[in-house]
C-alpha cells in the first residue's frame, strides 16, 4: 500500500479507535449525540466509523442519502474523509451549514448500523456486515473491546480506501 499524502499512521488511527471506544462505554451505547462530539473533537474517529462498516466513502455517502435523505455526494464525503486524514488529529469546527449536517448524518448512520448489526439474508447470500465485528450489531462489538483485541489494528489498513 503506497504511503502517500493522506496516509493515516496506525498511532493516529488508533487514537480514534480509542476516543470512540472510550465514548460508547466499550460498545455499550452507540447514540449518535456523542459520537457526534467525538468525532469533532477527535475528527479520525469518522474514519474509523467508515472502517468498522467496512465501507468506501462512496458507499458510505450513498447509504446515508438513503436512509438519512440528507444528500451527500461522493464528492463531498471525499472532501471531507481526505481533510480528515491529512490533520487527524485536528477538531473540526464547522458545525453548522451542509457539510456539519453531512458529518451529524454519517455518523449518525454509522451508529445506526452498528448497532443493528447484519440483516437476515437468504442462505446463499453474505452480507457485508456479515462478520465477527459487526454481524450482531454491538453485541458484536463489546467482546473486542473488553478484551482488549488490537481491533485498531485490524481496521487501520481499510482507512486508506
Amino acid at each position: 500500500m503506497p504511503k502517500g499524502p493522506g496516509f493515516v499512521e496506525y498511532p493516529a488511527f488508533e487514537s480514534g479507535y480509542e476516543a470512540l471506544k472510550r465514548t460508547t462505554g466499550n460498545f455499550r451505547n452507540l447514540s449518535p449525540g456523542p459520537v457526534i462530539e467525538t468525532v469533532y473533537r477527535v475528527p479520525i474517529t469518522l474514519v474509523v466509523l467508515r472502517c468498522m462498516l467496512g465501507f468506501t466513502p462512496p458507499e458510505w455517502a450513498y447509504v446515508t442519502s438513503q436512509r438519512t435523505h440528507v444528500a451527500v455526494s461522493q464528492g463531498a464525503i471525499r472532501t471531507i474523509d481526505r481533510k480528515i486524514r491529512m490533520e487527524p488529529a485536528t477538531p473540526l469546527r464547522n458545525r453548522g451549514g451542509v457539510t456539519g449536517e453531512r458529518i451529524r448524518s454519517l455518523v449518525t448512520t454509522a451508529c445506526q448500523i452498528l448497532t443493528e448489526g447484519a440483516p437476515e439474508e437468504p442462505e446463499e447470500i453474505i452480507h457485508r456486515l456479515n462478520k465477527a465485528d459487526t454481524s450482531s450489531g454491538l453485541a458484536s462489538l463489546q467482546p473486542l473491546a473488553d478484551l482488549g483485541v488490537p481491533y485498531a489494528m485490524l481496521l487501520c489498513n481499510c482507512s486508506a480506501s
